[in-house]
């Protein structure tokens, strides 16, 4: 994302993080994340918020190079009123659900459990408030069932998507060319913090199985119930063709079992299965076309859960 904004010929006052935590639990890849943006910002500042930020003392420092907008993605703080009127537009934030529905921080998970990742898995831009993910829409884009079909597609279908929206319609809004749409008032599911257990039901398919291993990667992660014993799914092998009415078959590193619409074949997790899939995405993530994402202006069109 940052390097299409930087590709467009635009600028990067600084890059505000909440990396402590993260850096702590996978140090090698916040150092190579750092390295990265130091080759292409240079001595753009890089910023870390403490558990406990100095919110003036950050509207000072940002407020210094006089920017034109604030630009986030997964920044799990609420940012003041004293940060964001420093910029000259305001602040803008990638929700990764279909706003209104399933605001929160967990809406991937939530999409995924409840089935819902079909009518509402995607990506809004819209404007930051101070209500979590309850500011006015700009621009979305949806996600396909094929992007849910592993962990690396989705990311990859994100990151298209948000790219698209940053150059497409961010300097848009900038200029009073776009303006943004209100959002539909009404009671909508939230994307809580904590996570179901992901338990393959009769109800799932076999899309929804593989949307479901495509976010659910912490413990316990997706689960078969075989005798009553529990069994963690890694990712899919392949169809097996139409469900058969069979109980659930296991082997030491593979298990085959009905969807409410296939009998599928799946690899057991284990840590060394997941490290070879995670380099089998890394690869096949630089072999995919980064193409850029369609995205449509407003807000998405549906009804809230109580019809209104």
């Amino acid at each position: 994302m940052i390097n299409a904004w930087l590709d467009a010929g635009h600028t990067v006052s600084a890059i505000v993080t909440c990396a402590p935590t993260a850096g702590f639990r996978h140090p090698l890849r916040y150092l190579a994340l750092k390295r990265s943006y130091r080759r292409r910002l240079g001595a753009t500042p890089l910023l870390n918020l403490p558990k406990r930020p100095d919110w003036d003392d950050l509207a000072r420092n940002l407020g210094a190079t006089a920017p034109d907008i604030a630009v986030t993605y997964g920044f799990m703080r609420r940012i003041p009123r004293v940060v964001l009127q420093v910029f000259r537009h305001g602040g803008v934030n990638f929700h990764p659900a279909l706003l209104p529905q399933y605001r929160g921080p967990r809406p991937f998970h939530w999409l995924a459990y409840d089935g819902a990742w079909r009518d509402f898995g995607g990506v809004t831009l819209h404007l930051m408030t101070q209500g979590f993910d309850e500011g006015d829409i700009l621009a979305y884009s949806r996600f396909t069932a094929q992007d849910w079909s592993s962990r690396a597609k989705r990311d990859l279908a994100l990151a298209s998507a948000m790219a698209s929206m940053l150059t497409g319609a961010v300097p848009e809004f900038c200029a009073g060319r776009i303006a943004a749409t209100p959002q539909e008032p009404g009671t909508y599911p939230y994307a809580r913090l904590e996570t179901p257990v992901a338990m393959v039901q009769p109800r799932h398919g076999r899309d929804d199985v593989a949307a479901l291993c495509s976010c659910f990667h912490q413990r316990p992660g997706v689960l078969v119930d075989v005798d009553g014993l529990p069994v963690r799914l890694l990712n899919e092998v392949r169809s097996l063709g139409a469900a058969t009415g069979e109980k659930p078959v296991l082997t030491r590193w593979r298990i085959a079992f009905d969807t409410a619409d296939h009998r599928v074949l799946y690899r057991r997790y284990s840590s060394l299965a997941r490290r070879l899939e995670r380099l089998r995405e890394r690869w096949n993530a630089g072999l995919l076309p980064a193409e850029p994402s369609a995205f449509r202006l407003g807000a998405p069109p549906f009804t809230c859960e109580n019809g209104s």
